[in-house]
């Protein structure tokens, strides 16, 4: 089964477009993203700008949301092998990972672990962006979302709650 994905249309991006030191910052890096909006249009627009100003700019930008992965597949790692290959050389942007169920969010750790290892072999063709709207930190205090995959998605973190991007 896959994933219900769109390519996000990339903005041409010009040098005189205003980036925040934060989106600077992540566009020059290949490590994940963790975008955090008030709104879901907001972590797209985000998402858009990093990736546009990021050297994979060529490549697709692909976004899904955790609510298309299918949580019963008895493939799990053919499902992602197939999203990142759609990525590939580019970006993946995964939406609502607030609502992510526990077998996906471990599906993800194992994910993350893979790109960050190639990563730091110089070959990893896809970059991971995930976008909420909650705090992770405090699902994590909670017990419902895994504090190995926000520690995993944490390395770059961008909080927009207060931004509106059109």
């Amino acid at each position: 089964m896959e994933a219900a994905t769109a390519r996000l249309p990339a903005p041409a991006f010009r040098p005189s477009d205003r980036l925040t030191a934060e989106e600077v910052l992540a566009a020059r890096c290949a490590a994940p993203l963790l975008i955090t909006a008030l709104f879901p249009f907001t972590v797209r627009a985000i998402a858009r700008r990093v990736h546009a100003a990021s050297p994979r700019a060529a490549a697709p930008l692909l976004h899904t949301s955790v609510h298309a992965f299918p949580v019963d597949d008895p493939r799990p790692l053919e499902f992602w092998s197939a999203l990142l290959a759609r990525a590939d050389g580019g970006s993946l942007l995964l939406t609502h990972l607030e609502d992510a169920p526990a077998i996906v969010q471990e599906q993800l750790i194992t994910v993350l672990d893979d790109l960050t290892d190639a990563r730091r072999a110089g070959t990893a063709a896809v970059r991971l962006m995930g976008g909420t709207t909650a705090c992770l930190a405090d699902r994590v205090a909670l017990g419902t979302f895994s504090d190995r995959l926000f520690y995993r998605l944490n390395v770059l973190h961008i909080e927009a709650h207060n931004t509106v991007i059109i």
